[in-house]
């Protein structure tokens, strides 16, 4: 077993990394907003990269009037930096929104509940600092792509259900005015469904992404348990205003998303769905193609959503 898990290892990091190529040369040819601000500060006071966030703020307007938005970062936990989403948070910040996007360790060095408390540290940081930060916490939101959704819907929990702050050993306690999930990968142990790895190679792949995020005992893991399934995630979690955004093009993930979409509405919770059926409509589409013209409308809706919640 030890092989095939770092075997399998091997492979995601190879796919991670053609993806990071991939990426870098998407953000080359991207028209970034500059009428913005960005500055960096190290939330854990470490000097460790993976530690570190980015304060993004419109040029020319005063601070106290913005709302704050904390984006969570996607890139199925094994991926992805704050870096990669520097287009999308001037994009926001040129609407006239104050976004914060930090690092976290991932996997496999770090599993998902150390993640998750890196982001609730990052958020503590923030509550702390907002002077320094020349941030307003009179209207803040939470949000998070892809993986990162997930990530951000565990944090929110944090705010509520006991089991949870002593599995974390802290909890959320930024009052939140609402929610964006963006194309959220929340139903973790669906993923080998949802993708059709029915056969032998498959559900072996599927359960050593698994011990990727959760580790190997991760079938006795009470935090797997809670997080990996959305439902067993938002029991006793009364959820603020949400917002999810789908797309037609997002093929594997999109059943997902939709199925939070359908579980927030059981849980009469105010929340709207984009499904964006315009190209390009892939995988969040909106974050890595901001000047197209499917990407500016989500994002402007985003930015509607985050000042008139």
């Amino acid at each position: 077993m030890p092989f095939l898990y770092f075997s399998f290892m091997k492979i995601i990091r190879t796919f991670w990394n053609k993806c990071e190529k991939m990426d870098k040369e998407r953000i080359d040819g991207l028209a970034i907003p500059e009428e913005c601000i960005q500055k960096e500060f190290n939330y854990e006071g470490d000097g460790n990269i993976d530690h570190t966030l980015y304060v993004t703020l419109p040029k020319g307007k005063d601070p106290s009037t913005l709302p704050v938005y904390i984006h969570v970062h996607g890139g199925g936990w094994f991926y992805g930096n704050k870096e990669i989403y520097v287009p999308f948070a001037k994009f926001l910040a040129s609407l006239g929104i104050a976004v914060v996007t930090m690092n976290y360790s991932l996997a496999p060095k770090k599993k998902v509940i150390d993640m998750t408390r890196e982001v609730l540290d990052a958020i503590s940081y923030v509550q702390e600092n907002s002077k320094e930060l020349s941030l307003s916490l009179d209207h803040v939101y939470l949000g998070g792509d892809s993986a990162g959704g997930q990530l951000a819907s565990i944090v929110l929990a944090s705010s509520f259900r006991k089991d949870l702050q002593q599995l974390l050993g802290k909890k959320l306690s930024l009052p939140l005015d609402g929610l964006v999930l963006n194309h959220p990968v929340c139903y973790v142990r669906e993923l080998g469904k949802v993708i059709e790895l029915k056969n032998p190679v498959g559900k072996m792949a599927s359960k050593n992404y698994l011990a990727g995020l959760y580790g190997w005992k991760y079938k006795k893991d009470p935090f797997c348990t809670m997080t990996s399934d959305f439902d067993n995630l938002i029991q006793g979690v009364p959820f603020p205003k949400t917002l999810v955004i789908t797309s037609l093009g997002d093929t594997f993930y999109r059943p997902l998303s939709e199925k939070v979409f359908v579980r927030l509405l059981e849980e009469k919770t105010d929340t709207k769905i984009i499904c964006n059926k315009e190209e390009p409509n892939g995988h969040v589409y909106n974050i890595s193609y901001i000047n197209d013209r499917s990407a500016i409308d989500t994002n402007k809706e985003i930015a509607d959503f985050l000042k008139n919640c």
